[in-house]
């Protein structure tokens, strides 16, 4: 995991920063049915919020979204277009750890998914099933949790594989311009 090593502080405060203002957003049917229920002093459980899978419908709709970070090609298009008019094999930049990151995201998906699929079957009328609301509550939470985490950490390598700073910069060109200088010094020794 080499790769987090490239995630700067910026690149987390910039995650931090999208993670809060998702909170707010995503989760604003919570939060305005936990102001209705405050306002007409009505009781206040958290399992009210959860008890029908709320957190794993939140889940899912967290990990699509990541899974479209995961898989997007991350070769700039100037890149591209350079490799398209030299007729070079093309280059594709690809996340880091992608295979694992897509696997654990469909899994998680996959598992939230049919959690609120059952706790939606169980809610019909004509169903005669029962089932560990318990259970339901602490799975959702779970879900919710390890999906918010993975999106955070999915978005601030995100963050530092496209927002590098001026010294990230700076640092490349260096880096090119002492291998050509390599190069240009072992051109007379061949």
């Amino acid at each position: 995991m080499d790769f987090l090593n490239k995630v700067k502080r910026e690149h987390w405060a910039d995650a931090t920063w999208w993670l809060f203002a998702s909170s707010i957003g995503a989760l604003m049917p919570i939060w305005l049915t936990w102001f209705i229920l405050v306002l007409f002093q009505l009781p206040v459980k958290f399992q009210t919020f959860t008890q029908n899978g709320e957190f794993a419908l939140y889940s899912a709709s967290l990990l699509s979204t990541a899974f479209y970070v995961i898989t997007k090609d991350y070769a700039p298009a100037k890149i591209k277009e350079f490799f398209k008019k030299s007729k070079s094999p093309s280059i594709k930049a690809s996340f880091p750890a992608q295979l694992f990151f897509v696997l654990l995201c469909f899994v998680i998906t996959l598992l939230s998914a049919l959690l609120f699929t059952g706790t939606t079957i169980w809610n019909l009328p004509e169903n005669s099933l029962s089932i560990n609301l318990n259970l339901v509550h602490n799975l959702s939470i779970i879900f919710f949790v390890l999906a918010t985490v993975i999106s955070y950490v999915i978005t601030a390598i995100d963050n530092s594989a496209i927002g590098q700073t001026d010294e990230d910069y700076r640092e490349l060109f260096r880096k090119g311009q002492d291998e050509l200088q390599q190069k240009f010094d072992t051109l007379g020794e061949e």
